[in-house]
C-alpha cells in the first residue's frame, strides 16, 4: 500500500495503478510468507551486540565505505550530466554500504538478506569470512536466557532492520534529488525506506513475531498478553526452566497433563 501511494503521488495514470496493485498485493503476501516462516523453530542469530558490533566486522565496513567513496567521486566526472555530483554526496550515498559492510561481516547479515544491493555477503557463502573476523557467538560464551535474547531482538535487532530502510533511502534519494529534482529524490527515498524498514525491521523480527504469537494466544487460549513476563515467572516457580534462549517444561508429566485435549 505504502508503495501504491508513493507511485501514485509520482504519476497518478491508469498504468501506474496497474503496475502498483499487483506489487502492493505482492510484497503483501511476501511479508505475510516471511512472518509465518518465524513460526518454524530455527536457530537465533545473536544476543548481544558484540555478535555484531565485531571490532574486525567495524573495520571491514569503514574501509568498504571509504573506498567505495573514494571510487565513486574519482568516477563522477564520468557521469552523464553537466554537474556530476561532489564528492561529500558520492560519500553520503556510500555510507549505506559501509553500514551494510558492518552486518555482513558481522552476525547481523539475516537483517540485509533479500534487500536489493545490501545483501552482497548476506549469504552462506560469505560464513568463513564472517567466522575470520567474529569472536565466538555470545551465548556460546555466557549463559543467556530467553528474556536476554528477545530483548536483543526487540531492541537492536529491530532498530538495525529500520536503520536497513534508512539506508536504502540514503543509497537512492540524493542522487535522484541531484539529477532530477529534490521532490522526485524524496519520493524514491520515502518509497524505498518504507518498503524496506517494514520487511527487515518487523516482519524479520523474531521478537515481533514472539509479541504477535502472544495477542494471538491470548485470543485464542486466554493466556497472558505479557507472555515472555508470564513465561519468566513460571520459571522462577520451577514449572520451567530456561536451557540456553528457549524455555522447557521441568516436568514431562505437567507437559503431558497439559497436552491432553480438552
Amino acid at each position: 500500500m505504502p508503495t501504491f501511494v508513493v507511485m501514485w503521488l509520482a504519476s497518478p495514470t491508469l498504468s501506474t495503478v496497474l503496475l502498483a496493485v499487483p506489487g502492493a498485493v505482492l510484497g503483501g503476501w511476501v511479508a505475510g510468507d516471511r512472518f509465518a516462516e518465524l513460526s518454524d523453530p530455527q536457530p537465533l542469530q545473536s544476543a548481544g551486540w558484540r555478535d555484531i558490533f565485531t571490532p574486525g566486522a567495524i573495520v571491514s565496513g569503514v574501509v568498504e565505505w571509504l573506498v567505495l567513496g573514494t571510487a565513486t567521486t574519482l568516477s563522477a566526472p564520468l557521469l552523464p550530466g553537466d554537474s556530476p555530483p561532489p564528492a561529500w554526496l558520492c560519500f553520503l550515498t556510500t555510507l549505506p554500504l559501509g553500514y551494510t559492510g558492518v552486518l555482513v561481516t558481522g552476525r547481523g547479515h539475516q537483517i540485509v538478506a533479500g534487500v536489493p544491493l545490501l545483501s552482497a555477503g548476506a549469504g552462506s557463502w560469505y560464513d568463513d569470512v564472517r567466522e575470520y573476523y567474529n569472536r565466538p557467538p555470545l551465548q556460546d560464551t555466557r549463559s543467556v536466557g530467553p528474556r536476554d535474547v528477545w530483548r536483543h531482538h526487540l531492541g537492536l535487532r529491530l532498530v538495525l532492520g529500520l536503520l536497513t530502510g534508512v539506508a536504502v533511502g540514503l543509497l537512492a534519494g540524493p542522487l535522484v534529488a541531484w539529477y532530477v529534482g529534490s521532490p522526485l529524490g524524496a519520493l524514491a527515498a520515502f518509497s524505498g525506506a518504507l518498503l524496506t524498514a517494514v520487511m527487515a525491521g518487523p516482519v524479520c523480527n523474531t521478537a515481533v513475531a514472539t509479541a504477535a504469537t502472544a495477542l494471538q494466544l491470548s485470543a485464542r487460549e486466554g493466556t497472558p498478553v505479557c507472555l515472555m513476563a508470564f513465561l519468566e515467572d513460571a520459571r522462577r516457580r520451577n514449572l520451567l526452566r530456561a536451557t540456553g534462549p528457549v524455555y522447557q517444561f521441568r516436568h514431562a508429566r505437567l507437559q503431558e497433563r497439559l497436552a491432553r485435549p480438552r
